[in-house]
């Protein structure tokens, strides 16, 4: 287990810029915590957060079209407002 956090805690560092086409997101200290929680930490019931967000069918969809459109969706908003 101390393997796995440590994999994701140097993952979250060495993806701390996220890429939005012409500009870039720098992730701030609040963060990078927020998003270690989310993947490595659990409610009171001992259940994760990410599992609980796996199980939820509308979270599950939100994750998935980030994943799929969200770099084209940034690109096209950075898009527009250039025009």
């Amino acid at each position: 287990m101390q393997e796995f956090s440590n994999n994701i805690l140097n993952t979250i560092e060495q993806n701390s810029t996220i890429d939005l086409g012409d500009s870039s997101l720098e992730m701030s200290d609040d963060d990078k915590n927020i998003l270690a929680n989310f993947l490595l930490g659990k409610d009171q019931a001992g259940v994760r957060y990410i599992a609980r967000a796996l199980n939820d069918p509308n979270a599950l969809v939100q994750m998935a079209w980030y994943l799929t459109s969200g770099k084209k969706a940034f690109t096209t908003i950075q898009d527009y407002y250039k025009k």
